[in-house]
């Protein structure tokens, strides 16, 4: 369709062109109020998705303020000395405080060989590496030194870490570093051609070893218990002590300080009831002695029947006692003097406890026997594996330069010796990892308290989500407008006519101002007690408190959420009878409310923009069917005004034709 003044086949002489575009600008005035239409009905769509979108935010938004997502029982961690500890917390750890003191942090084994020329190469061949129970192996095609440094460090899973250091222009050093922390984790060399590939490298020297295992037997053990005999040893050849036994074991030799010296022994706890039966401990009953008979001579004397009427064994119930929990189970005695090993951290599973006997001996010192209590009145103690040896046992070698030594974390909790193999420790304390970053010089305290500023964030940003789709709708419709100022009557938004939403408007205003059932009955039931309402600020009457827009007084809320912290998290969402389901509450109401509106393809806005779709479409259907119209009237006037211009200049060459008769 032309809309220019130049129309092919017509000359401009008559002015049909003019007067064509003028006829068709009249009639498109149609198609114009067609295609505003349609515009009017993409706007309505555009404005409708954004509702929605904000909806389903606010929806999100009050999902996450109960249940499990809840943030009233979110957590905080406050180190006294964050240099040298941290900690993550989750929702279930108990607030609190407690005391820490870090003697060193957990290590794991670096070395480094001697210097190497820079094109020194590695022989191809197997390699096999050791670290604690953990076996790697290497296969190496032969190269240089930074492609068996790769090598190590893929295969091994990066267990293994490695580095080519070049120390001078001309040679460089090689260092492995394991990613495995803990006692006893070094790295060891375990076949012919790994030993000596690294020996050549000057990673270490062979070595005279110290390693003495005592045998917990009858031979070696001593009874200090009073009214008691001799040993009991289960048959996984630990020595088993009940409540109040006390043994001594006297070591085959004397054992004298040694630098790198260390003492092992595996320890586990269990309940006397659980011990008894596992059938590790044998419990006390009732014993008879049995008949006999005696010879004196040829005579045979037998003994007279002694079977009498005897009532079955009951277990007699003991009175109770003070329960007795003590975790100092083993003491030392050496030439000079008894060291108690303090307190120690044993549970019901094999443990090896490691000492470091540097910590506990004098130079001058030899350590005789080692002394194995249990004064637990509810513990049954097992003890095995005793163990004296230095370092280099546990790799047969001796180390030319260590540039660090395997070793567990060890600190104290509240008094409490622990002792653990990484520096992320989660065993301790329930819903609380601690990070050791570094020793501390004396005790610093870790406190677990409500990350009540977080928890005042949510709230707002709860209700901000409120407000923003509040303030939308409003704008939206100008139902406040409409109802209040006479002025504004005209001011009607594109949704001015939707009843549903303003009726939305109205519940989400009723679910911020109802009270609800908390334990603290009238004390704590609704918003404005815990610093939210509509003119929080005080400053007196405001038109946002007509559209129910809310203010949050933060100050107010963390002074509330400290004195009623469980109340708060009921007033959002509560489990009124019990049944585990939340079923009460401002954020249980919101989410359920707003279900309703933005379901997929059932809700009720993807039921108005699908409403809108049809109406576009049957607009765009209306446009195409008008311009084709418009085509073929444009088409038809352009056909008779050709033919009237045909005419004319018919005429207009007659009238020449009969000028030019006259003329001659």
């Amino acid at each position: 369709m032309s809309d220019g003044v130049y129309i092919p086949g017509l000359s401009n002489k008559y002015g049909s062109s003019e007067s064509i575009k003028k006829i068709m600008d009249s009639k498109r005035k149609k198609l114009d109020k067609l295609e505003k239409e349609k515009e009017i009905l993409k706007d309505e769509k555009k404005i409708w998705s954004e509702l929605k979108s904000k909806a389903q935010s606010f929806q999100n938004s009050a999902k996450k303020m109960y249940g499990f997502e809840a943030p009233f029982d979110d957590k905080l961690s406050l180190s006294s000395d964050e240099a040298s500890f941290s900690a993550n917390v989750s929702k279930s750890a108990e607030i609190g405080e407690y005391r820490i003191d870090i003697k060193k942090k957990a290590a794991s084994h670096k070395i480094a060989g001697a210097q190497l020329e820079k094109n020194y190469k590695i022989q191809s061949g197997e390699y096999l590496f050791k670290i604690g129970d953990e076996n790697f192996k290497v296969n190496f095609g032969g190269g240089s030194l930074d492609d068996f440094a790769q090598k190590i460090k893929k295969d091994s899973g990066e267990k293994i870490k490695t580095i080519v250091a070049n120390d001078t222009s001309k040679t460089q050093v090689f260092i492995l570093e394991s990613s495995i922390f803990g006692d006893g984790k070094f790295i060891a060399f375990e076949n012919d051609l790994t030993k000596k590939v690294f020996k050549d490298m000057g990673f270490y020297e062979e070595t005279n070893t110290f390693d003495k295992r005592i045998a917990l037997e009858d031979k070696n053990v001593v009874n200090l218990s009073e009214n008691k005999r001799g040993s009991v040893i289960s048959e996984d050849n630990s020595l088993v002590l009940k409540t109040n036994d006390r043994y001594r074991i006297n070591l085959p030799e004397n054992i004298p300080y040694k630098e790198g010296l260390i003492m092992t022994i595996d320890l586990k706890t269990l309940g006397i009831d659980e011990a008894e039966s596992s059938g590790k401990v044998d419990p006390t009953g009732p014993d008879f002695t049995r008949e006999g008979s005696v010879n004196i001579y040829d005579i045979e004397i037998e003994g007279e029947s002694s079977l009498v009427d005897i009532p079955p064994y009951e277990k007699i119930e003991k009175p109770a006692i003070e329960k007795i929990v003590d975790d100092k189970y083993i003491s030392l005695i050496t030439n000079r003097r008894t060291i108690s090993l303090g307190e120690l951290d044993v549970n019901s599973e094999d443990k090896t406890l490691t000492f470091d006997m540097k910590e506990i001996i004098a130079p001058d010192e030899t350590v005789s026997s080692v002394i194995i209590n249990n004064n637990n009145t509810e513990k049954v103690l097992f003890a095995k594996n005793l163990r004296f040896y230095d370092k280099d046992a546990l790799t047969g070698m001796k180390f030319r330069n260590e540039l660090s030594s395997p070793s567990n974390a060890s600190l104290t909790l509240d008094g409490l010796k622990i002792d653990r193999e990484s520096n992320v420790i989660n065993d301790l304390i329930k819903g609380v990892t601690l990070n050791i970053f570094d020793k501390t010089n004396r005790e610093e305290t870790l406190k677990i308290d409500r990350d009540y500023n977080k928890i005042a964030e949510s709230v707002s940003d709860f209700i901000g989500e409120y407000n923003q789709i509040l303030d939308f709708i409003n704008n939206e419709t100008n139902v406040d407008a409409m109802e209040y100022r006479e002025e504004d009557r005209e001011k009607t938004g594109k949704l001015s006519k939707d009843y549903t939403l303003r009726s939305l408007v109205t519940k989400l205003r009723v679910i911020m101002m109802n009270p609800y059932p908390t334990d603290f009955g009238v004390e704590l039931s609704n918003l404005s007690q815990i610093g939210i309402s509509t003119n929080e600020s005080n400053k007196g009457f405001d038109a946002t408190k007509m559209k129910g827009i809310l203010e949050v007084n933060p100050d107010k809320f963390i002074e509330q959420m400290e004195k009623y912290p469980a109340g708060i998290k009921q007033l959002f969402g509560n489990d009124t009878d019990g049944d585990i389901l939340i079923d009460s509450g401002i954020a249980y109401e919101t989410e359920r409310l707003l279900k309703a509106y933005t379901t997929r393809d059932v809700g009720y806005f993807d039921s108005k923009t699908n409403s809108i779709d049809n109406r576009i479409e049957n607009q765009n259907k209306s446009i195409d069917s008008y311009k084709e119209v418009l085509d073929k009237e444009e088409k038809d006037l352009k056909e008779k005004f050709f033919k009237m211009e045909k005419a004319a200049q018919e005429l207009e060459e007659n009238r020449k034709r009969f000028d030019n008769l006259d003329k001659k």
